[in-house]
């Protein structure tokens, strides 16, 4: 052990260096906001039953049977977006079998908006920001005032139903935004109405069969077209589809379906298809719950690599 010499000599150390004083920090501010690149198709309705497509794609369905409550739908829609000019078709129907509709829709409350959003950031409601924001019961009443009034002077009252509107705009610049035209104008059209019929009933298999890694497999188109919508990796899409297949759509049931049942709709000039089945009913939907509700799963397939897959 090493004894401390306490006689040691004193030593003169250097005077310390002064330091200069800290200068504040310079406020930077809040970080620079996010490119708002999500866009998302929202419809809010009220006293009537809607379909809404966007680029001839079907994206929402609602039914607002609850009077005292508006039904709200704002599902992601980047993988069916261009750049500039996408097209809204909004289509619109009173609830039930009413006399006449113009009565039953007179009422009723439609908005169709597009809000836009940041990676990871909630919409709300109505909030916005917007890129499309449209009011479409107010050209509804004008329209059933405009048919009435030709009905009074002995004319045809011209009020169809459904009752269909076209909304125009352009995709948030920020990102760059999306773009499919590839699929939506520039692939090929197929017409192979037989294969397209065929291909429903192979699905109508797999779903009563409950086999998710089977869906999940015809799945891999839509799979890899929202990872490019997304920039997000496509484990991420597989894996969460799966899980609500194994989990939740599969295990209620589906109901099963005929061959001559099976309705193909033609979509982007017969460059996508959209299967369904009679009175509007998607092509694989669950029984009605206690409730009256049903889980849909909407279907829309093409050719890729030589083979109808589902693609969106």
């Amino acid at each position: 052990m090493i004894e401390p010499n306490y006689d040691a000599p004193a030593v003169d150390l250097p005077p310390e260096e002064e330091l200069p004083p800290l200068e504040p920090a310079e406020d930077e501010g809040p970080p620079p906001p996010r490119p708002k690149t999500i866009h998302h198709l929202e419809a809010i309705v009220d006293g009537c039953r809607v379909e809404v497509l966007l680029n001839d794609l079907p994206l929402i369905a609602l039914e607002a049977t609850d009077p005292d409550q508006a039904e709200h739908f704002a599902p992601p829609a980047n993988p069916y977006l261009l750049p500039s000019d996408n097209m809204v078709e909004v289509r619109v129907w009173p609830l039930g079998e009413p006399e006449d509709a113009r009565d039953a829709l007179e009422a009723a409350e439609i908005f169709v908006n597009v809000p836009i959003a940041a990676r990871g950031e909630p919409i709300a409601p109505g909030a916005g920001p917007f890129v499309l924001e449209a009011a479409l019961h107010d050209e509804l009443r004008q329209r059933i005032a405009d048919s009435r009034q030709r009905e009074a002077d002995g004319e045809e009252p011209d009020f169809d139903v459904p009752q269909t509107f076209f909304l125009l705009f352009d995709a948030n610049p920020e990102g760059p935004p999306p773009d499919f035209a590839d699929e939506l104008q520039e692939a090929e059209a197929h017409d192979d109405v037989e294969a397209l019929k065929d291909y429903a009933i192979h699905l109508r298999d797999l779903a009563l069969a409950q086999d998710a890694d089977g869906l999940v497999a015809e799945l891999e188109p839509k799979i890899a077209a929202y990872a490019r919508a997304y920039a997000e990796p496509e484990a991420l899409f597989r894996d969460d589809l799966r899980a609500g297949l194994a989990t939740v759509f599969l295990p209620a049931g589906v109901e099963p379906f005929e061959r001559d049942e099976v309705e193909p709709v033609s979509c982007c000039g017969g460059r996508i298809w959209w299967l369904r089945r009679p009175d509007g009913k998607a092509l694989l939907e669950t029984p009605p719950a206690d409730d009256g509700s049903r889980k849909r799963f909407e279907i829309l397939v093409a050719p890729r690599d030589g083979a109808l897959r589902i693609v969106r």
